[in-house]
C-alpha cells in the first residue's frame, strides 16, 4: 500500500509506504503510483491545487478526485471551528466574533467544488471570508 502525503501549506508531496503525517499534511490512502509521470511526458496536466503534481491526462482518475476531495474536506474542517464558535457565542448570549452567513456560504461553496466545470483538473477554490477581509483592506 502506498500513501500520497501532501503538505497543505507548502504543496510539497511525497509517496510513502507508511502513513505518518506531519503538521499541515493530508493523506490519500491506496494511491496508485502509476498515475505519476515525469514532467517531460508528452501527455500530462498539472493539477493547479497541488502545484507540481503531474498526472497523466489519460489517467486523471479516482486518485486525483480523492486528492481534491481530501483537500476540500480539510478546508471544511478548518472552517468548522468558526461555525461552532459562533453558535457557542450565541447560545451563551455573547456578541458573535464574526457573522455566520459568510462562513456557511464558504463551507457550501467548498461542498460544491466537485460540481465545478473543470473538476478535478481545474478547481477554483473559494476564498475564505476571513481572508477576503485581508485582501480587500
Amino acid at each position: 500500500m502506498n500513501y500520497l502525503i501532501i503538505n497543505e501549506k507548502t504543496k510539497d508531496w511525497h509517496i510513502s509506504p507508511m502513513k505518518v503525517l506531519g503538521e499541515d499534511e493530508i493523506c490519500i490512502e491506496d494511491f496508485d503510483i502509476s498515475n505519476i509521470d515525469l514532467p517531460n511526458s508528452q501527455n500530462y496536466i498539472v493539477n493547479n491545487s497541488l502545484d507540481g503534481l503531474i498526472i497523466n491526462q489519460e489517467r486523471v482518475s479516482e486518485d486525483n478526485i480523492r486528492v481534491i476531495k481530501a483537500q476540500r474536506d480539510l478546508h471544511i474542517s478548518q472552517a468548522e471551528w468558526r461555525r461552532t464558535r459562533h453558535q457557542d457565542e450565541v447560545t451563551l448570549g455573547m456578541e458573535p466574533t464574526e457573522p455566520l452567513l459568510p462562513i456557511l456560504e464558504y463551507i457550501q461553496a467548498l461542498r460544491e467544488v466537485p460540481q465545478q466545470e473543470g473538476f478535478p483538473v481545474n478547481v477554483a477554490w473559494p476564498v475564505p471570508p476571513w481572508e477576503e477581509e485581508v485582501i480587500n483592506d
